[in-house]
């Protein structure tokens, strides 16, 4: 093993966050400059999971691959590759869960971490645990179900345009920031941003546009308990304050999260698939895969996420969610989604196998899988 992923392992088992300065100090003079902090991220991401390294192997003369457990008995492989210098020159991280080809294969796998984590696969048939979670940004699907409701109702329009505010701004937005206000956006922009970029300031525009009344409608309608329902908030009244740097407590246990069933995300998702608008790109022409639309939400202990694929009419959706007491690491993310990721593709892959049920519609959703 090289001093270079020797200091690595040092840095991914070390008790204190990893500094920006670390990944200049072993990445290859090539690795782009305006990259080193993600790089950075990455690396703190895998400390927090807490690996625990076994027995190096080296594969090449520049590729050593490390297998790494976690407590939560999550596993992993690093691929480490150096460079001639012995820098670092790349960081691979593959998950390796157990076979994958049920709910309730998933459901085993994501309970490692949350033994009360919720899987819904809702198709011709339904499987679903009937809990109620905290889901981060997958409650975003209830804003774009509410906007597109008052667009086909003539309250609003797509192009229809909002100027950002220094008081839209959301201190955990992932697009628009301090520099954009003064912009003036469509209603479809934000849509797009909120969806596609999960961006809580133009989350935080569309909620006011459309009102927390008709929101709390809409998400009562999809199956949301109207408890549950009554406490959805602005996204800056959640997770308003300044960005965290070092590793943040999980508030979902304190009631500050969006909580909803699962089986409501999907009913959302097969309704907003039979709308003549959507934010998510079309398929690129001559693509014959399988468009899925997606939406994801994290924060600091939950991850959850929603797949939706097939005709308008007659698809299939898979929801999960998982709540922790403490923020989760990179490898738990890797592993939640890796199984997650498997389920999907086989429930896919079986229905495009099994012929349709008499009179079942065909017409084709042309949307494709936007995975951030």
């Amino acid at each position: 093993m090289n001093e270079t992923v020797h200091r690595l392992l040092e840095l991914l088992q070390g008790s204190e966050p990893v500094p920006p300065a670390a990944a200049a100090e072993l990445a290859s003079p090539e690795h782009p400059r305006n990259q080193l902090g993600a790089l950075a991220q990455v690396f703190e991401g895998v400390r927090r999971s807490s690996p625990v390294p076994g027995r190096a192997q080296q594969r090449t003369g520049d590729l050593t691959v490390i297998p790494v457990s976690t407590s939560m008995g999550v596993q992993a492989d690093l691929f480490i590759t150096t460079a001639q210098q012995g820098a670092l020159d790349g960081l691979r991280i593959e998950a390796r869960p157990q076979e994958v080809t049920t709910p309730d294969d998933l459901r085993r796998e994501l309970r490692r971490i949350d033994p009360g984590a919720s899987v819904v696969v809702d198709g011709p048939r339904i499987d679903d645990d009937g809990r109620v979670k905290a889901v981060a940004s997958l409650a975003k699907i209830f804003v774009l179900a509410t906007v597109l409701q008052d667009v086909e109702e003539g309250r609003l329009h797509l192009d229809d345009t909002r100027v950002v505010t220094h008081q839209d701004i959301s201190s955990s937005s992932a697009g628009l920031g301090a520099d954009h206000v003064g912009s003036r956006l469509t209603v479809g922009e934000l849509a797009q941003l909120m969806v596609l970029r999960s961006d809580n300031t133009a989350t935080d525009i569309l909620i006011d546009l459309v009102g927390l009344d008709r929101l709390v409608h809409t998400a009562v309608a999809f199956g949301v308990p109207p408890e549950d329902a009554c406490r959805f908030k602005r996204t800056r009244d959640i997770w308003g304050g300044p960005p965290a740097t070092g590793p943040r407590a999980p508030v979902h246990t304190d009631g500050h999260d969006y909580f909803v069933p699962l089986r409501a995300v999907t009913t959302a998702m097969h309704h907003l698939a039979t709308r003549p608008w959507l934010p998510w790109p079309p398929s690129p022409e001559g693509d014959a895969r399988e468009p899925i639309l997606y939406k994801g939400g994290s924060a600091p202990g939950v991850l959850a996420a929603v797949w939706r694929s097939g005709p308008p009419l007659s698809g299939i959706a898979v929801a999960i969610a998982v709540n922790a007491e403490r923020e989760l690491g990179l490898l738990e993310e890797i592993h939640v989604f890796s199984c997650a990721e498997r389920l999907v593709t086989e429930l896919t892959t079986s229905r495009r196998h099994t012929p349709p049920a008499a009179g079942t519609h065909q017409a084709r959703t042309e949307r494709h899988l936007d995975v951030h």
